[in-house]
């Protein structure tokens, strides 16, 4: 295996990943489930949320979602 191979890997699963996101109307399902969390949130009462914190939880399902799609290549 060369470097090569593994940076075609890689391309082809991002390729992948983003192809399958948009087909799948992902855009529209994070806005949703956003949507949704910060009604739930408001309506609890939890006035303090952390933009930041929602940020790398977004960040870090996007990554664990990359993952599992290069897993299955």
């Amino acid at each position: 295996r060369g470097l090569g191979d593994v940076y075609k890997r890689q391309t082809f699963c991002f390729t992948l990943a983003l192809v399958l996101f948009f087909a799948f109307d992902g855009l529209q399902q994070v806005l949703g489930t956003l949507r949704e969390t910060f009604t739930t949130a408001a309506q609890s009462g939890m006035t303090e949320l952390d933009p930041k914190s929602l940020l790398v939880a977004g960040i870090v399902l996007l990554y664990l979602l990359y993952r599992k799609i290069c897993s299955l290549a």
